[in-house]
């Protein structure tokens, strides 16, 4: 039987990385690039209203937002993080 040419890989490989991965590994990369897609969308925003009343409307409460925040009116950072994640969370 002749031999393989050299160029040739034995295993196929990964189109992602361009390494050769076993076919076990196949599996599992295609279900981590699912769960990657799944994150990517769970960050993709909505697309912003077109009426231009609910626009306004959206600018105002951004503004107001700002103004409290320079004025000091809201909850320090730290605090809002602790009662979401518990006061012993690492950040």
């Amino acid at each position: 039987m002749p031999a393989k040419p050299a160029h040739v890989p034995s295993k196929p490989l990964h189109p992602a990385e361009g390494r050769v991965v076993a076919a076990g590994d196949r599996g599992r990369a295609r279900r981590a690039r699912a769960e990657q897609d799944s994150v990517a969308e769970m960050f993709n925003p909505p697309p912003l209203p077109r009426d231009p009343v609910i626009l306004e409307e959206i600018r105002q409460r951004i503004e107001v937002g700002l103004a409290e925040a320079r004025a000091g009116i809201g909850e320090d950072w730290d605090v809002v993080y602790a009662r979401l994640f518990g006061p012993s969370t690492p950040r």
